[in-house]
C-alpha cells in the first residue's frame, strides 16, 4: 500500500513539475482542446497550488510568491 502512495505521489510530482515554465518563473495550467494541449493566458488561483506541494524546487516557490 505505502508503495503504491508513493509510486502515485511521485506520478503526481513529475506531471506537476512539467507545468513550470521557467520562462514565466511560474506555474501554468494547461487544458485539453479537442485533442491538444493548451496553455491558459490567463493568472487564476490555481497557479498557487504548487505552493501546498513540499517537494517542489525552493526556486520554484521563490517566484511563486
Amino acid at each position: 500500500m505505502v508503495a503504491k502512495c508513493s509510486q502515485n505521489y511521485n506520478h503526481f510530482l513529475k506531471g506537476l513539475l512539467s507545468l513550470y515554465n521557467e520562462e514565466k518563473g511560474r506555474y501554468v495550467s494547461k487544458y485539453l482542446d479537442a485533442d491538444e494541449y493548451k496553455t491558459a493566458h490567463k493568472n487564476t488561483v490555481q497557479t498557487l497550488f504548487p505552493l501546498i506541494v513540499p517537494d517542489i524546487p525552493q526556486k520554484h516557490k521563490d517566484n511563486i510568491i
